[in-house]
């Protein structure tokens, strides 16, 4: 980034959240605030996330407000995004609801994770409203803000991360 590094603040909730899904081996980046655009000059946009935590102080430095970008694959799962009541539908029939995997409530529905299956798992879609994200994508992460407003928040972050339904998978 060519912005110049300001040293971040001591009480920086969004920076301290990023380094701890860091120290859990997922790589972050910077969005910028209330969007999901990635902050990372040069176009490597999630391509160049990290899990070095001077790289991750350095960046909410500039700006401690930034959305929290998070590639699950980087960790070892994948994320069903469901969107809407179309997606939600389509989760139960598919038999992706109810289910007891850790979720992130957004903005437009929920993040599923589930253990990653092996292999390169592209973006890709199940069906209207539901979005995979795994190797080639991303996801915002609590405690960052979505677009509509709103906070991402765990459902349960103490949930287990089931492993992805064979019939999915």
């Amino acid at each position: 980034m060519t912005e110049p590094t300001k040293k971040p603040p001591r009480d920086n909730p969004l920076m301290e959240a990023a380094l701890a899904y860091a120290k859990l081996g997922y790589t972050v980046f910077p969005c910028y605030p209330r969007t999901k655009k990635p902050r990372i000059r040069g176009g490597k946009g999630f391509k160049g996330a990290t899990t070095n935590p001077e790289k991750i102080r350095e960046w909410w430095g500039i700006d401690a407000q930034s959305n929290i970008g998070l590639v699950p694959g980087s960790a070892g799962h994948i994320v069903i995004d469901v969107d809407g009541e179309e997606g939600r539908a389509n989760a139960e029939r598919l038999g992706l609801l109810p289910l007891t995997t850790r979720a992130v409530v957004t903005g437009r529905g929920l993040h599923l994770y589930f253990v990653h299956p092996g292999g390169k798992i592209g973006n890709d879609k199940l069906g209207v409203g539901l979005d995979i994200r795994a190797d080639s994508g991303y996801v915002m992460v609590p405690p960052s803000i979505h677009p509509r407003g709103g906070e991402y928040a765990w459902v349960d972050e103490s949930a287990p991360i089931l492993p992805l339904p064979q019939h999915i998978a």
